[in-house]
């Protein structure tokens, strides 16, 4: 008995140390049902979890690179012409390069903001916020671009005691400005937004909703995800990187929150956002 079990522990040993030096696969045989049994079973499911973070890691890394490499290509082709002589400098050439460093900036800005929030390092300086007013001052940021694509805005959630939520005012105003960007990059000329919520004793509830076009219930389990390439209309083709609402679901997240996406009444998206309610 003694040596059954001094055998199958240092299988363990054995096997946990080539998990600790970088390697992937490792599994152990389950021949029992007793407590080495569990052991190695929930040993193979720690493997199984490392082996999936690192292909993970590894996609994450290549697609970074790829959204990178884009935007420095362009500016090396800009630049690389004037020096050779082939173009002539001119504004509509510095508006191109000003246009992609802008995109560049923001791409380095929103995987800085990741890398925080997802470390823990992003404190949030907490305050009692006013839903209603918050989401009006965006709204009326925007107003103007709604305006040009002629969708309209109907802002339903109404001031008040009730929709105070304890939150960092900065963040909760990138959640709703990430929001309305992605209604208004991807909602179908002359559509609608609409937003609403109530106040309840689990928190605060506000919904962003739109009209066409819509995303099939395959991919609204992927919308999350950073750098997800969508196959319907609602892609990276429109404009973005697919980071905001990766962005927007871990501040969600950091406030104590809870957001899930659905198809929208309207024929679009809809996204059912809680927070903690102050007081």
């Amino acid at each position: 008995i003694a040596r059954l079990l001094t055998r199958s522990i240092r299988a363990i040993g054995a096997a946990a140390r080539m998990l600790a030096t970088g390697g992937t696969g490792v599994r152990l045989p389950v021949s029992t049902n007793d407590e080495l049994g569990e052991l190695a079973s929930d040993f193979n499911e720690l493997s199984g979890a490392l082996e999936r973070n690192q292909d993970l890691q590894r996609q994450w890394m290549a697609e970074i690179s790829h959204e990178l490499r884009t935007p420095v290509q362009i500016l090396m082709s800009e630049t690389e012409a004037v020096v050779d002589g082939v173009r002539a400098p001119s504004r509509e050439g510095f508006k191109s390069l000003h246009d992609e460093l802008h995109r560049l900036s923001r791409l380095i800005d929103d995987l800085h903001q990741l890398s925080l929030l997802d470390g823990g390092m992003a404190r949030l300086k907490t305050t009692e916020v006013a839903v209603g007013e918050l989401l009006r001052a965006c709204i009326d940021s925007e107003v103007t671009r709604f305006q040009q694509r002629g969708i309209t805005v109907r802002n339903e959630l109404q001031a008040g005691h009730a929709n105070r939520v304890v939150g960092d005012i900065d963040r909760l105003r990138q959640v709703f400005m990430n929001l309305l960007e992605n209604s208004l990059r991807y909602t179908d000329v002359g559509g609608e937004v609409r937003i609403s919520g109530e106040s309840s004793q689990d928190g605060v509830h506000i919904r962003f909703e739109d009209s066409s076009p819509g995303v099939g219930e395959h991919e609204i389990a992927h919308l999350f995800e950073r750098l997800y390439r969508g196959e319907s209309s609602r892609n990276r083709a429109s404009g973005g990187a697919g980071l905001g609402l990766s962005i927007v679901q871990s501040i969600v997240l950091a406030h104590g929150g809870s957001i899930v996406a659905s198809p929208s009444p309207l024929g679009g998206l809809r996204f059912d956002i809680r927070l903690p309610r102050a007081g």
